[in-house]
């Protein structure tokens, strides 16, 4: 883990997953950088866990996922998208269910699933 210049403290880059999350009681905004200087991860932390908007860049800048989390726990809609920003799946957490759609490069879906207290259901 490198800093970008010693006025920003803060600012973290990752080269191989050091620095990628927050010492264990830690509250505030937590960003991580690639190696280009791109935005890679930002999330906002509660007593060592996200809480709030989380999301993540490919290393070119393209959003690679958004979601939410309470207290550590994913809730409402998560999205991933693929490296030229196509969807690629949707995940929505309700308690413990999980309903997900998943779609190919070229935007027409591949399959859904749906997951009951963590277990696949055909």
């Amino acid at each position: 883990m490198n800093q970008l210049s010693d006025n920003q403290p803060d600012i973290r880059i990752d080269y191989d997953e050091e620095g990628l999350y927050p010492p264990e009681d830690y509250c505030g905004v937590w960003e991580v950088y690639w190696p280009n200087r791109q935005l890679k991860y930002r999330a906002c932390y509660v007593d060592g866990k996200e809480n709030g908007e989380v999301k993540c860049w490919w290393e070119n800048g393209i959003l690679a996922q958004s979601g939410w989390r309470d207290h550590g726990e994913c809730r409402g809609l998560w999205t991933d998208y693929f490296e030229d920003g196509a969807r690629y799946k949707e995940t929505e957490y309700r308690d413990n269910d999980n309903f997900v759609v998943r779609w190919y490069s070229n935007g027409t879906i591949d399959r859904t699933e749906v997951w009951k207290e963590g277990r696949h259901m055909e």
